[in-house]
C-alpha cells in the first residue's frame, strides 16, 4: 500500500517513516534521537512513556544516562516551543518518564512534498476586509517593487487590516521570517528596539539593542510589519532607515497616520470606503452595495444583529455612512448599534451627537472628527457598567485577559459578573477585539479606540484607583512566577512575562509618580527582577532597580530585606552588563551588607554566592573559597538545602584554579551523583546560572586536565548542545569561553575551536555579555595563531591588555604564556622573556597554581632558546614534579613532551641553543 503515516498535532505535521517535521509546511531540524523521542511521545498521546522506553528508542544499541535523555527533551522543547509558544506539548512525570500532552491525529495518506514558507509568528487576527482588495494588491506590489512602503491615513481608516491581509498574502515569499511589531504599546522611543526584538524572538543585554537584532537577522530573508508609528515617528524613521541598510533581504512594511519622510520610502494613502454620492436613488439595492462602506455596514451589522438589507433602507444607510465619512472602524461602532436601534434611529442619533461635535472644530480634519464623533456616540450609549470597564480596560499597555478584566473592575465600581458581561458587551458593539492566537482568550483595542478609552480613563474620579489595581495585580501577577522560572513551562511564563513588560513600565510609572504608591513600586520592581533576567532587558532592570532604590530610601522606607534583593539585583547586572567596574565593585559590597543586615538567609546565600563570583573573575579564587565555605555553613541553617549544589560547584571551582584538583573533582563527582542524575534541577533562576551546564563545565576542564582529554572533549560537546538547548547565553558563554573553546585549542583541534569561538562570538554580536569579551578575543588570537597568522601575536597582546583593564584577571597568566611562546617562536624573544615573568608573577599573586607547570614548561623553553638549556631542563623537572603533586596529568605530559626534547637536544648539540620545545600551545 502507497503513501505514509503522518501524525498531525496542531500546526505540526510528524512524517513517521521519512523521520521529518514540519511546521505550517516549514521544514523542522531535528536530530535523530529527537525525532525518535518524538515519535515515541506522538504514537502515545496522553499516555505516560516511560524513560526507559525513550532511551530505548533514541540509542537502540547504546548505553546511555537519563542526562542524555534530558538534554534531548529540552532540545525538543525548545524547538516546538519556537514555533508555537501557545502549547507545552511535553509533560515531565517526575522520576517516571514524559507525556505528550495535545491531541494527535493519525492519518495515512499519499506522499507528501513541501515547499518552503515563512517561519510561523502568528499575525493578529482581523475581520474579513471589505472593499480594499485594491489596496491589499497596491501594498504586495510595493512591498516588492522598493522593499520598503509605509500606508498612510487617518485614524480608523483601516491601515492594520491591509497590512495584515497583506503580510498573510506575502508569506510565502519570505522562507525566513514575516514578523509583526505593534508599537501601539510603546509610549517612550527608547523600548521601541526592545519591541522590535522581543516579536522576533531575540534576547540581549546590548546596549545596542537594534545593532544586535540586526546582526542575529542579517543574511533573512524576512518582512517586517512596524504597526502604529504615528507617535514615535523620528525613533521609527532612524530606526528603519538602519534596519533597512543593514538587512539586504529584509522587506519593511509600516503604517502611520502619516510618512516617515525617508528618501527610500513609498507611501500609500488609504482613502476612506466609498461612499454614494448624492442622487442614489430610494430602493436601488444592488447599486447602494457596490460600495464598500454600505457593503460594510451592512456586513457587519447582519454579523452582529441579523440584520437584512431592504429597499426603504437604502438611502437612510447611505446617509449614515456620508456622515461617518465612509471611516470603516465608524461605520463598524455604528453597525454594531443595530442590535438595539433600526437604521433610522440610528441616523437620526448620529445627527444629534454630530450637531454637537460640530461646534468650534473647524480645525480638526472631518475625518478626525467622524471618528470621534463615532466614539463619542458609541460611547454615549453605553451603560454605566460598560463605560466603566471600556475606561478601566484602558489601563492596559496591551492585550489582557479574562483574569486582567476581574482584577480591574472592583477599581471601577462594577462587580466581577457584570465586568465579564459588560467585556462581552464591548466586544459585540466592535470596542473591543478578541484574540484566541495565543494560549488563552486575549483582549485587544484598536489603537484610536484605546487612545478615546486612555482619555476618558484620565477624567474618570476613579483613575487612581485603577491604576494603583492594575500595579498590584501586576505585581501579584510576577510574584506567582517566583520559583517557577525553572520548570517544565518556563517557555509559556517568560513568553507571557514578556507581554507584560510594557505594563510593568506603567505600573512603574504610576508606582513612583505623584499619586503613586513608593512600597508598591519597591515591591513590583523585586517582582519583576527574574524578567528582566530572563529577558535580557539587563540595562532596563539597571534603570528600574536604580529608581526603586533611590525612591525607597527617600521615602524612608525600612524593609531591609526588599532593599538587600534589589541591591542583589543590581549587583549582578552590573557585573554581567557593564562589566568588573568599581561600580559593581561597590554595589557587591553594598549588598552584602546589606543582605547581612536582613537577617534573610537566602539574601545572604546570594549576596555572598554572587561576590564569590566576582571575587573568581578578578583572580581572587581564594576569597572565594574561605567565602563559599561560609556559604555552606549558611546553608546548612535552612531546612531547604536546594542552594548547597550551587555552592559546592563553585567551590569546585575555586579549588581547581588553586591548584587542589582530587578535591575539586571529588565535589564535582559527588555534585554529578547527587543533582544531576534525576532530582529536581535548580536552573538559573537560583543564581542566574544553569546548574547542570555549569558542573560539567568545570568537570570537563578538570578531566582534560587530570589526563582524559577524549571524555573532556566529548563531555564538554554534551555541554554545550546543553547550554544551546536551554536559550541561556551566560550558561553558553561560560562553557563555551572556560571550557569548549581551551580544550579544543590545548587538544590540536582547530576546526571544533573554531566552531566553538564563532559560536562564542555570536553571543557578543547578539548581546553584550561584557565579562566574556576580551577572554573571546583572547581565544581568537590563540586560534589566528595556531593557524599561522603573524597578526594573532599583536592581537593576542591587545587583547590580554584589554582583558586587565577590564579587570577580569582570571586565566589571565595562561594566556600570557601562550603569548609569551608565540612571541618566542617568532623570534622576539625578549618580548617573550618579559611576558613569561609577568605570568608567573600574576599567576603567584592570584594564586592560580592551576596552570604553574604549563607555565614553567613555557619558560624551559625560552630559557632554553636564550641559550640555558640547564636552566630550563631544571624549569622543566620542575613542572613535572608540580604536576604529579597536583595531579595534572595533562600539563605533566606537554612537560615531559619537552624535557625528551631538550635532553635529546643536548646530546645531539653541544653549544647550539635548543629550539625543539613543542608545538603551540
Amino acid at each position: 500500500m502507497g503513501g505514509e503515516t503522518v501524525y498531525r498535532f496542531g500546526a505540526f505535521e510528524l512524517l513517521r517513516d521519512r523521520q521529518l517535521l514540519f511546521y505550517a509546511g516549514t521544514p523542522v531540524h531535528l536530530g535523530s534521537r529527537a525525532l525518535s523521542i518524538l515519535t515515541s511521545l506522538v504514537e502515545r498521546a496522553g499516555a505516560l512513556v516511560t524513560r526507559e522506553e525513550l532511551i530505548a528508542a533514541a540509542w537502540p544499541t547504546t548505553i546511555v544516562d537519563d542526562s542524555n535523555l534530558k538534554v534531548n527533551i529540552a532540545h525538543l522543547r525548545r524547538v516546538l516551543e519556537k514555533y508555537d509558544r501557545r502549547q507545552t506539548y511535553i509533560a515531565n512525570v517526575p522520576v517516571r518518564g514524559y507525556r505528550f500532552t495535545e491531541p494527535v491525529r493519525q492519518e495515512h495518506v499519499d506522499t507528501i512534498t513541501y515547499k518552503s514558507v515563512a517561519r510561523y509568528i502568528p499575525l493578529p487576527t482581523a475581520s474579513p476586509l471589505i472593499g480594499r482588495a485594491k489596496e491589499v494588491v497596491a501594498v504586495c506590489n510595493g512591498i516588492n517593487k522598493s522593499g520598503f512602503l509605509t500606508i498612510a491615513g487617518a485614524g480608523g481608516v483601516g491601515k492594520t487590516s491591509v497590512a495584515i491581509a497583506a503580510a498573510q498574502c506575502l508569506a510565502n515569499q519570505f522562507f525566513d521570517c514575516v514578523a509583526f511589531v505593534d508599537l501601539a504599546t510603546v509610549n517612550d522611543p527608547q523600548f521601541l528596539a526592545s519591541a522590535t526584538a522581543s516579536e522576533l524572538g531575540i534576547r540581549s543585554d546590548s546596549e545596542d539593542l537594534l545593532g544586535a537584532t540586526m546582526r542575529s537577522i542579517k543574511d533573512q530573508l524576512m518582512l517586517l510589519v512596524l504597526d502604529n508609528c504615528e507617535h514615535l515617528i523620528p525613533a521609527v524613521a532612524a530606526a528603519a532607515e538602519r534596519l533597512a541598510m543593514g538587512l539586504p533581504n529584509a522587506k519593511f512594511l509600516i503604517t502611520s497616520r502619516e510618512p516617515l519622510r525617508l528618501a527610500r520610502e513609498q507611501v500609500l494613502r488609504i482613502d476612506p470606503l466609498e461612499v454614494p454620492a448624492n442622487g442614489i436613488e430610494a430602493g436601488d439595492m444592488v447599486t447602494v452595495l457596490s460600495f464598500s462602506a454600505v457593503d460594510l455596514f451592512v456586513t457587519r451589522a447582519s454579523e452582529a444583529s441579523g440584520y437584512k438589507l431592504v429597499d426603504t433602507d437604502c438611502l437612510t444607510i447611505v446617509d449614515i455612512c456620508r456622515r461617518l465619512d465612509g471611516i470603516p472602524l465608524a461605520i463598524e461602532l455604528a453597525a454594531s448599534q443595530t442590535v438595539t436601534y433600526a437604521p433610522a434611529k440610528l441616523l437620526s442619533l448620529l445627527r444629534n451627537r454630530f450637531d454637537l461635535l460640530d461646534h468650534g472644530t473647524d480645525k480638526v480634519p472631518a475625518r478626525h472628527r467622524a471618528l470621534r464623533a463615532t466614539l463619542e456616540w458609541s460611547y454615549g450609549l453605553l451603560s454605566a457598567h460598560e463605560a466603566a470597564i471600556l475606561r478601566a480596560l484602558a489601563v492596559y499597555a496591551g492585550a489582557f485577559t479574562v483574569d486582567d478584566v476581574v482584577a480591574v473592575a472592583p477599581a471601577a465600581g462594577v462587580p466581577s459578573s457584570a465586568a465579564l458581561e459588560g467585556t462581552a458587551a464591548l466586544i459585540s458593539k466592535s470596542l473591543l477585539s478578541a484574540d484566541s492566537r495565543e494560549d488563552a482568550l486575549h483582549y485587544r483595542f484598536l489603537d484610536s479606540t484605546r487612545a478615546f478609552a486612555a482619555d476618558r480613563l484620565f477624567d474618570d474620579p476613579n483613575c487612581n484607583q485603577i491604576r494603583q489595581r492594575h500595579a498590584e495585580h501586576i505585581c501579584v501577577l510576577l510574584e506567582r512566577l517566583q520559583g517557577h522560572w525553572e520548570d517544565d513551562i518556563t517557555a509559556v511564563r517568560l513568553t507571557n512575562s514578556a507581554g507584560r513588560v510594557a505594563d510593568v513600565r506603567s505600573a512603574l510609572t504610576w508606582a513612583f509618580g505623584s499619586d503613586g504608591a513608593v512600597a508598591l513600586g519597591v515591591r513590583i520592581t523585586v517582582a519583576a527582577i527574574p524578567m528582566w533576567e530572563h529577558l535580557s532587558l539587563l540595562d532596563e532592570g539597571i534603570a528600574h532597580l536604580s529608581r526603586a532604590l533611590s525612591e525607597g530610601r527617600a521615602a524612608g522606607l525600612t524593609d531591609i530585606g526588599a532593599e538587600a534583593r534589589l541591591q542583589l539585583a543590581l549587583a549582578s547586572s552590573l557585573m554581567y552588563a557593564r562589566g568588573l567596574t568599581k561600580a559593581a565593585d561597590d554595589a557587591w559590597n553594598l549588598a552584602l551588607s546589606l543582605a547581612d543586615r536582613s537577617g534573610e538567609v537566602e539574601c545572604r546565600l546570594k549576596a555572598h554566592w554572587g561576590r564569590a563570583v566576582y571575587d573568581i573573575h578578578i583572580g581572587r579564587p581564594t576569597d572565594a573559597a574561605h567565602r563559599l565555605h561560609f556559604f555552606g555553613e549558611l546553608c546548612r541553617m535552612l531546612s531547604d538545602q536546594s542552594a548547597a549544589p550551587d555552592g559546592e560547584r563553585l567551590l569546585a571551582a575555586a579549588e581547581m584554579y588553586l591548584g587542589d584538583f582530587p578535591a575539586a573533582k571529588a565535589r564535582l563527582d559527588r555534585l554529578s551523583a547527587l543533582c544531576l542524575g534525576g532530582g529536581k534541577r535548580v536552573g538559573h533562576a537560583h543564581f542566574q546560572i544553569n546548574r547542570a551546564v555549569a558542573t560539567r563545565t568545570t568537570l570537563a576542564m578538570l578531566l582534560w586536565l587530570t589526563g582524559e582529554p577524549e571524555k573532556a572533549a566529548e563531555l564538554a560537546e554534551n555541554t554545550v548542545q546543553e547550554a544551546l538547548s536551554s536559550g541561556h547565553a551566560l550558561s553558553l558563554c561560560n562553557v563555551l569561553s572556560l571550557t569548549a573553546c581551551p580544550i579544543a585549542l590545548w587538544s590540536g583541534r582547530i576546526d571544533d575551536a573554531e566552531r566553538y569561538i564563532d559560536l562564542l562570538q555570536q553571543q557578543f554580536e547578539r548581546g553584550r555579555l561584557t565579562l566574556w569579551a576580551q577572554s573571546s578575543r583572547c581565544l581568537r588570537s590563540v586560534l589566528m595563531i595556531q593557524r599561522g597568522q603573524q597578526n594573532g601575536i599583536d592581537l593576542l597582546d591587545q587583547s590580554i591588555s584589554d582583558l586587565l583593564v577590564a579587570g577580569s584577571a582570571i586565566r589571565a597568566p595562561i594566556y600570557m604564556s601562550m603569548l609569551a611562546e608565540a612571541l618566542a617562536r617568532g623570534g622576539r624573544v625578549e618580548e617573550a622573556r618579559a611576558t613569561i615573568e609577568a605570568a608567573l608573577a600574576r599567576a603567584a599573586a592570584q594564586h592560580e597554581r592551576w596552570c604553574l607547570p604549563e607555565l614553567l614548561r613555557v619558560d624551559a623553553a625560552i630559557r632554553s632558546l636564550q641559550g640555558a638549556p640547564r636552566r630550563a631542563e631544571g624549569l622543566l623537572l620542575e613542572a613535572i614534579e608540580l604536576a604529579e603533586e597536583m595531579g595534572a596529568v595533562a600539563w605533566r605530559l606537554r612537560a615531559a613532551e619537552d624535557l625528551l626534547a631538550l635532553r635529546t637536544a643536548l646530546r645531539d648539540s653541544r653549544a647550539e641553543p635548543v629550539r625543539g620545545f613543542r608545538s603551540l600551545p
